[in-house]
């Protein structure tokens, strides 16, 4: 009797695993790398819409990325993964902030993002000043 439950349970086995282990499964990736603290849009914002794209000349700006995000996260039945590739430090004046506040990760974090790259400007302000971000980051609870 107890062969017979080894063979059923190998042929199982060996029959549908690997239809299981094969079966299609569909993730959506969402990317970004390079923002640099550009946190606005660009030129202007007079008549910046965040959620709209589209009907003004602006150009980019973190709260369009954080409604794109939103919006295909509502619109997938599947899981969705939102990462960057780094360089989301440096290059405008809001990136002042992150040295006392770890801004960016805190508003990443917000956005939905789940992980996130640490870029060469990352390292901008040394390592020291680089672990400073991060354990203010982390203290706050808000880090990818």
């Amino acid at each position: 009797m107890k062969r017979l439950q080894i063979i059923i349970i190998f042929w199982f086995t060996f029959t549908f695993a690997p239809q299981a282990l094969t079966a299609e499964k569909a993730i959506t990736i969402i990317h970004s790398n390079d923002m640099h603290s550009h946190f606005l849009g660009s030129p202007s914002n007079i008549a910046y819409t965040p959620s709209v794209a589209g009907d003004d000349r602006t150009i980019g700006g973190w709260a369009r990325i954080a409604t794109v995000i939103k919006k295909v996260k509502q619109d997938r039945s599947n899981p969705v993964l939102v990462v960057d590739a780094g360089d989301f430090l440096m290059g405008s004046l809001f990136h002042m902030l992150s040295r006392e506040q770890a801004f960016e990760l805190r508003l990443l974090s917000m956005m939905g993002y789940d992980a996130v790259c640490l870029g060469n400007h990352e390292f901008d302000l040394k390592p020291e000043g680089l672990a400073r971000i991060l354990t203010r980051a982390r203290s706050s609870g808000k880090i990818p």
